[in-house]
């Protein structure tokens, strides 16, 4: 049996949080004190991991769009995997500028 579009949309906002969640203690902890690179590529690959999972079950919800019918609950969904990817990719970016210029300024 396939779950609601409402049951996906839940492990997509469940699973989208967890990675915002990560992103964002990145960004405080990087404010707040030195980390490795190590550290911060860890995080970064587990926040990547919670989004493979967001994605799952979109492509679960997807697979069935023709009887889908609209639901807030989906779109805040859909957002909240968008945006979260977004804040990744941005992290992800700044991330290596951050570590690259610390090298470089500690040459």
């Amino acid at each position: 049996m396939q779950p609601s579009s409402e049951s996906l949309a839940m492990q997509m906002l469940i699973q989208s949080g967890h990675a915002k969640n990560i992103l964002n203690n990145i960004w405080d902890d990087l404010s707040q004190h030195e980390l490795s690179l190590d550290y911060i590529d860890n995080q970064l690959d587990n926040s990547h991991n919670f989004l493979i999972n967001a994605h799952k079950a979109q492509n679960k919800l997807l697979a069935d769009i023709e009887n889908i019918e609209y639901s807030v609950l989906v779109c805040h969904a859909q957002d909240t995997l968008s945006n979260t990817e977004t804040i990744q990719f941005i992290t992800e970016k700044f991330v290596n500028l951050y570590f690259k210029k610390l090298v470089t300024k500690n040459k």
